[in-house]
Order: structure tokens, then sequence, then C-alpha cells
């Protein structure tokens, strides 16, 4: 017979939020990515990586997000925001560019080739709304999945 146990203020704190947010990927697993923020407002670092546009939903699960485009760049502070080619899009799906979130997989000193292959897979699995065609810039993933290489490109 030990000791009565008595409340402590520890049983009456709220649990922890969740910190990120995963994408699942059939080559690596998951993916981990930082806390969704909203976009408008977000001011990343220039660093290289992935990121995800998202809008909250709530018949998604574990996290009510839903992704709406996924991306990669070698410089997020300079490729997401209300200048990306895509924005419109994005605030469309979104119901107004008010609704979106961000959030970032930091790779710092990743090369395109390798950012690229993540974006790949993680467009495959999810088929966002916003990504109207799969990225081919990676070959390999592009004949795993039975599609034409990637047209070659020319610097200029």
């Amino acid at each position: 017979m030990g000791l009565p146990r008595y409340p402590s203020i520890l049983d009456y704190v709220a649990p922890p939020r969740p910190q990120g947010i995963a994408f699942y990927q059939r080559v690596a697993g998951l993916v981990h990515f930082d806390e969704p923020r909203e976009l408008n407002g977000a001011l990343p670092p220039p660093s290289s990586g992935l990121y995800a546009i998202l809008v909250q939903d709530e018949s998604c699960s574990p996290r009510k997000f839903r992704v709406l485009y996924f991306g990669q760049a070698r410089n997020a502070s300079a490729r997401v925001g209300s200048s990306h080619e895509r924005y419109g899009d994005w605030a469309r799906a979104g119901n107004g560019a008010w609704n979106l979130f961000v959030a970032f997989h930091w790779m710092p000193g990743s090369t395109e080739q390798q950012r690229c292959a993540v974006e790949d897979e993680l467009i495959a699995y999810y088929d966002p709304v916003c990504n109207k065609t799969l990225n081919r810039s990676n070959p390999l993933l592009a004949a795993l999945y039975g599609m034409p290489a990637p047209p070659k490109r020319f610097g200029f």
C-alpha cells in the first residue's frame, strides 16, 4: 500500500500542441514539416527546402489541414508568397488568401535534384489540387511511375 496520490498542477495543464505536420512518402516514409503558420505574414529564411501550402479542413486526420500545393525552393524567402505564379490558384482553392497556411521541411545544403525527388514523391502520393501535373524533374521517379523522361532544360 503506497501513499495516496494528490492532484498536481500538472494534471490540469493542457496537453502540448502538436509540433509540426508530417506527410507520408512511399520511398522514405514520413517527411516532417514544421508547424503550419498563416501564409500571409510568414517570413521564411533564405534557406533551401520544401514547402506545403495548406488549408484547414475538418475532414482531414490527424491534423486538420489539407495540402493544396507542394513546392521546392533553393531560397524559400524568395519563392513562398504572393509573388508565386500559383498564388492565385492557392487563394481560389482555399476560398481566399487569408485561409492559406504554409509549412516547411528544411533541407539546407541540398541540391535541386534531391529536393525535387522528395517533392515528386509527395505530389504523386497526395495529388494536391494546385500541383496540376507531376513535377517530372527526377528521371528515376518518372521511370518508376511510367512517365516519359523530363524534357531537357536549356540554360540561358
